[in-house]
């Protein structure tokens, strides 16, 4: 999963337009895929932007063209690493930082929302010799650092929160993938294991529950069939962003060094 921060191109939203967002998420999450209304975005084209069907069309299109542009370079530099006799002995992993919104939730782009059409990249590995594990699994950002390591033969440090994806743990359906969105247009965390997803819009102070196996589009918000999962997935959050603060808190605290006499 990936986790978004930083700059954006729309604007902090206040007054009428903090409403219009309020219920523009809600119907997203009510499984309105393009709700009517303000478009809260302060005029950037990037949250709710109205596009005629042609012009959604050609922005798709151009989209495919630009991956298809990716992939003709990433078969470039495959096919140079074979002329030379590297490819067996080379590590290769390719991933995606973001994947990108075409209206499935009513909003185009990404750093919107945590919806899968977001968050659900590629992470392809060529281990160099590793055989690398056949069953699907959940794997995140995270785990790419220790996925290095562990191919260069090299210890993993214990503070890491991620794992190798040659580690038979990174499998278990137990494991719990977090994301976050931290953008002027969402602040949201998301918590996915088993084939469900928790999502806290933390802005609307609500939750939110996925049955991705029932409902891979995240069309409808399920939480009341399902208080149970609903619970453990609220708990999971609230425990993650716990932990968050502590290391923030701890981050913030001055070192013994950094005190004056």
């Amino acid at each position: 999963g990936a986790t978004f921060g930083g700059a954006c191109c729309a604007p902090n939203l206040s007054g009428a337009k903090s409403a219009a967002a309020g219920a523009l998420q809600r119907a997203r999450h009510a499984g309105v895929s393009r709700p009517s209304g303000a478009i809260p975005d302060g005029g950037s084209g990037v949250l709710g932007a109205e596009l005629a069907a042609e012009d959604q069309a050609d922005v798709w299109t151009r989209y495919l063209c630009s991956l298809g542009y990716i992939d003709l370079q990433i078969a470039r530099l495959l096919d140079a690493l074979r002329t030379w006799g590297a490819y067996a002995d080379t590590a290769i992993l390719i991933t995606g930082d973001t994947g990108q919104a075409f209206y499935e939730h009513g909003f185009c782009c990404h750093g919107a929302s945590l919806f899968n059409e977001v968050i659900h990249v590629p992470m392809i590995v060529h281990g160099a010799g590793r055989a690398a594990p056949r069953a699907p699994i959940v794997t995140q950002h995270v785990d790419i650092a220790p996925t290095i390591l562990d191919l260069a033969g090299l210890m993993i440090p214990e503070a890491y929160e991620g794992r190798s994806m040659f580690d038979a743990r990174a499998g278990k359906p137990a494991r719990v993938a977090y994301s976050v969105c931290e953008t002027p247009l969402a602040h949201e965390v998301a918590a996915m294991t088993d084939g469900w997803k928790t999502l806290l819009d933390r802005r609307l102070g609500e939750y939110f529950l996925y049955d991705l196996a029932l409902d891979p589009g995240e069309s409808s918000d399920c939480k009341s069939d399902h208080p149970e999962r609903l619970r453990d997935g609220i708990a999971r959050i609230e425990k993650f962003l716990r932990g968050r603060e502590r290391r923030a808190e701890a981050e913030r605290a001055p070192s013994a060094a950094t005190v004056p006499p």
